[in-house]
């Protein structure tokens, strides 16, 4: 749970605290998540800001266990 909601994994996994965005600090609860080359450049996960557009990465999610 954070901030009374329910998180998924990619919440859980952050190198920013608190689940917030690194560049402004709003909530991530409604960013837009990709797996890594789901939009076909980036091979990380990562939280797009509803506030401001950072792409706040997710590491170690969905990544291979190689």
């Amino acid at each position: 749970m954070e901030d009374g909601e329910l998180t998924d994994a990619m919440h859980m996994s952050s190198r920013s605290s608190g689940g917030g965005c690194a560049m402004c600090q709003a909530s991530l609860a409604r960013g837009e998540r990709y797996l890594p080359y789901e939009d076909g450049s980036t091979p990380y996960a990562y939280i797009s800001c509803p506030s401001c557009g950072h792409e706040n990465i997710r590491y170690g999610f969905g990544e291979d266990d190689d």
